[in-house]
């Protein structure tokens, strides 16, 4: 079975070729377990395409060639992919070669083949694309023919002219277009306004948005550039929370959560106890991941937050919602205790009982959370379906947690005492389950790019109609631009200059 991976994260310094594929194989299709991609790779069952080894660091290069061969051991069915010019320094640099290989260099497209193409995608009596195919022939050494030597800028040209009224020709005036540079950055420039031509739809077919070309533009640059800082082609929906400032999230959930939380506690204990217990509940629960990374020196990240890669067991989401149920009930009867043993013994042993309750949550909900993810199955691979799988499991773990927190204080206090904390509690913990989940940082950090007009609102739904269009292309669970040249072109555009390096993922 052929899988393409793409080869830029590997590190061969680091990690042997055979566990970093099990490790990209676990996570995009086994829910981050990796027994089957491992028997899968030793019983040979699987061919890896490593794409892109001109994309790994620079720092590398010396191992790439001979680690590959090494864990091949010469006669492991393999395909790697590089830039002709990159590979063949590899080589020269490194002076190693990977035994038993063939290598095939693809050939760039003659002028004559790219003019019969262009000509023949125009319809029946169109004859706009005859000046262009008798200069591509004539002049097959100037910069138009050398642009028309790939297959990107033959799709570009296609695209940018695909309109009726539009003039082909016009790339030929050398005038206009006197470099290479001229014409590529012209045909690129065309891509989105081609694309995004209110046209008829089809009979039957389901109508695209209405998009302005400057806003798609600017969404686009910013994409590119989010993409570019991050060092990746991958366009995951739930890693998007790194362009939102980490104090705007924790801020959002700081004040939803301290205003909840202090709500409760002032119908039962008073403005000033309920005032304290909301802001300090609300820091911790907005900002306790910082405090933490500065006084342990750890990294406490929110692209952790990851959509659920997997299904659960048979019966998996009655287990889960259960698992919450049981974990936010023994949460709440810790707090209901903790309020009793603060009118009863004082502040101090109250918020001692306190922590220790939510410590033991949250230690419940990871750990039961965890015992119940399975395989994964090839139906859920895809950006909208991750999405839609991820906000399942939020529902399920905000109505579990509420509900056991809610019936574990009114347990432990009374309904007549602790029906009120009950109600703030419960609220808190649906908050909680809501926002530990990738759909619930991906929910506000739309809303927060929407706000500054960096992306639309409706952002799902723009990414697939750029994938329809033809803009993006879909590479299992994420998006890509269809070129890593539209990526660079969009990204320069918004003011940063050409890589000048490879792409290395973090």
């Amino acid at each position: 079975m052929p899988v393409l991976l793409s080869i830029g994260s590997w590190d061969p310094r680091r990690e042997h070729l055979h566990d970093w594929i099990a490790g990209k194989l676990a996570q995009e299709y086994y829910g981050g377990r990796d027994e089957i991609p491992r028997s899968l790779i030793k019983a040979e069952k699987i061919l890896p395409i490593l794409d892109g080894v001109d994309e790994i660091h620079v720092q590398a290069h010396p191992q790439i060639l001979d680690s590959i061969d090494r864990a091949t051991a010469g006669n492991q069915p393999l395909v790697v992919t590089c830039r002709s010019d990159d590979y063949e320094a590899l080589t020269t640099t490194t002076r190693a070669v990977l035994a038993a290989a063939a290598v095939v260099e693809l050939a760039p497209i003659t002028p004559g083949d790219a003019a019969e193409y262009l000509r023949r995608s125009a319809p029946p009596g169109d004859a706009r694309w005859e000046a262009l195919s008798a200069h591509l022939r004539g002049r097959p050494n100037e910069p138009l023919a050398n642009v028309l030597s790939t297959p990107l800028m033959v799709f570009l040209t296609r695209m940018a002219f695909a309109d009726t009224a539009s003039e082909p020709d016009r790339l030929t005036d050398t005038a206009l277009f006197p470099t290479r540079e001229s014409i590529e950055k012209h045909l690129l420039d065309a891509l989105i306004p081609s694309r995004y031509q209110s046209r008829p739809t089809p009979l039957g077919a389901r109508p695209h948005p209405s998009w302005e070309v400057e806003k798609v533009e600017r969404w686009l640059r910013f994409l590119a550039r989010h993409l570019d800082e991050e060092h990746t082609h991958d366009l995951a929906w739930w890693r998007l929370d790194r362009a939102v400032p980490r104090w705007a999230l924790g801020t959002f959930f700081g004040i939803g959560g301290g205003v909840l939380l202090g709500w409760a506690m002032a119908q039962t204990f008073g403005a000033v106890v309920g005032g304290a217990v909301g802001v300090g509940g609300g820091l911790v629960f907005g900002f306790g991941g910082e405090v933490v990374e500065t006084v342990w020196g750890r990294s406490i990240s929110r692209s952790e937050h990851v959509p659920v890669r997997a299904v659960l067991h048979k019966g998996g989401r009655f287990r889960l919602l259960m698992s919450n149920f049981a974990a936010g009930t023994a949460g709440g009867i810790g707090l209901g205790l903790a309020s009793v043993l603060w009118n009863q013994f004082g502040v101090f042993w109250g918020l001692l009982a306190a922590v220790v309750a939510a410590a033991g949550a949250v230690v419940l909900v990871t750990g039961l959370a965890d015992s119940l993810i399975g395989p994964v199955q090839t139906a859920l691979l895809s950006p909208r379906s991750l999405l839609v799988g991820d906000r399942g499991m939020a529902a399920l773990r905000s109505v579990g947690l509420s509900l056991g927190v809610a019936l574990g204080i009114i347990s432990a206090v009374g309904v007549q005492d602790g029906l009120v904390i009950a109600l703030g509690a419960a609220l808190v913990a649906a908050l909680s389950g809501f926002c530990d989940t990738a759909w619930g940082f991906f929910l506000l950090v739309r809303c927060w790019l929407a706000l500054r007009q960096r992306l639309p609102l409706r952002l799902m739904r723009f990414l697939e109609d750029a994938y329809e269009r033809g803009v993006l292309r879909q590479f299992g669970a994420v998006y890509q631009f269809r070129h890593s040249r539209l990526q660079e072109h969009f990204a320069e555009r918004h003011g940063i200059g050409r890589r000048r390096g490879p792409i290395l993922r973090p």
